[in-house]
């Protein structure tokens, strides 16, 4: 039979050893094992007055937005175009936000604790702008979302994890159109990459006019790591 004392020896090496093998004061592991949940809903960000489009903050819920501005849709559901699935705001990419670069959304950028983000579902549609880019023709269109995992932002040195292409097709040009949704858990396997491209065309006659063509994104449910480097 153990004597107290043994028994008490035996324990506190127990105790040790449990202590030496699962760390507990590394809030960044915790967050690696289970993701943060971002909805980027842009409705917290405040706009200028009278500025229909407006620099996305670096990061936002995390992610760093390359090729993206913000929209504020002064009247939702009462202005021709595309409705934002929730509130007055969406993010824009045109032929004017991307003279900042391909439309990239990013967890690598300065100062970045976020090693990488889980995708899981968004809001989108399309619209023929004729001003500087909310009020437009709602127009049928394509969208890819392609996510990579690498060190630096270029597709030609990261490996592709995922792709996904959705179809926007408004039943009107004269009102207000809602928004296509990618369906619930949509990405599958674009889990831990470091950042997602979107690119996105419109169809037969319409392709002369792609260049006048805003993308717009809302809603876009994503979950962030921070795990350990």
């Amino acid at each position: 039979m153990l004597s107290l004392k043994s028994s008490v020896a035996i324990a506190a090496t127990l105790f040790t050893q449990l202590g030496s093998a699962v760390p507990v004061n590394d809030e960044r592991d915790l967050t690696c094992l289970i993701p943060a949940p971002q909805n980027a809903d842009y409705d917290d960000l405040t706009g200028l007055p009278g500025i229909n489009l407006n620099p996305l903050p670096s990061p936002y819920k995390g992610l760093d937005y390359q090729g993206f501005s913000y929209a504020n849709v002064l009247l939702p559901g009462l202005q021709p175009g595309v409705k934002p699935q929730t509130g007055s705001r969406y993010a824009v990419s045109n032929l004017i936000t991307q003279l900042g670069g391909a439309p990239t959304i990013s967890a690598l950028y300065d100062g970045s604790i976020i090693s990488g983000f889980d995708l899981q579902s968004l809001y989108f549609g399309c619209a023929i702008n004729l001003a500087q880019a909310v009020a437009g023709i709602p127009v049928e269109c394509t969208i890819t979302v392609t996510g990579y995992r690498g060190k630096t932002n270029d597709v030609d040195t990261a490996v592709q994890a995922c792709s996904r292409t959705f179809t926007y097709k408004p039943t009107s040009i004269f009102f207000a159109q809602s928004m296509g949704f990618s369906g619930n858990a949509a990405f599958a396997g674009c889990t831990n990459i470091q950042f997602a491209r979107v690119t996105y065309s419109t169809p037969g006659p319409l392709s002369p006019a792609a260049a006048a063509v805003s993308v717009v994104i809302d809603d876009l449910r994503y979950a962030t790591r921070s795990c350990p480097l």
